[in-house]
């Protein structure tokens, strides 16, 4: 089995089946920076992932989801998208708020 598929078997078990269309870009997007980038690069994107998790499972919370996924499929800077759209959300859960506060440490 590819190493592509590994990770994508990986990510699905945690996140679910990814849908068609964005969520299936954002799944090629974060396959390749994983497989692609150096090791604490792989860490920021794991965590932005988890991001992207926390959002995906809070039913109130799926236009954010839609958001991050657009603002980072669409290359813009995953630290600025997460902190914007993170900042945006008035009650977050506490794994938000350490998401929140470990996506800030990666602002360079």
């Amino acid at each position: 089995m590819l190493l592509k598929e590994k990770i994508r078997l990986e990510l699905e078990k945690v996140y679910g089946q990814y849908e068609k269309g964005l969520e299936s870009t954002y799944s090629d997007k974060i396959i390749y920076e994983i497989m692609s980038n150096p090791y604490n690069e792989k860490l920021e994107w794991s965590t932005y992932n988890q991001v992207i998790i926390e959002l995906k499972h809070n039913l109130s919370l799926r236009l954010k989801l839609k958001e991050l996924l657009y603002r980072i499929t669409d290359e813009e800077n995953p630290t600025d998208a997460c902190i914007s759209v993170l900042e945006k959300i008035t009650n977050k859960t506490p794994e938000l708020i350490r998401l929140y506060e470990k996506v800030k440490t990666f602002k360079k």
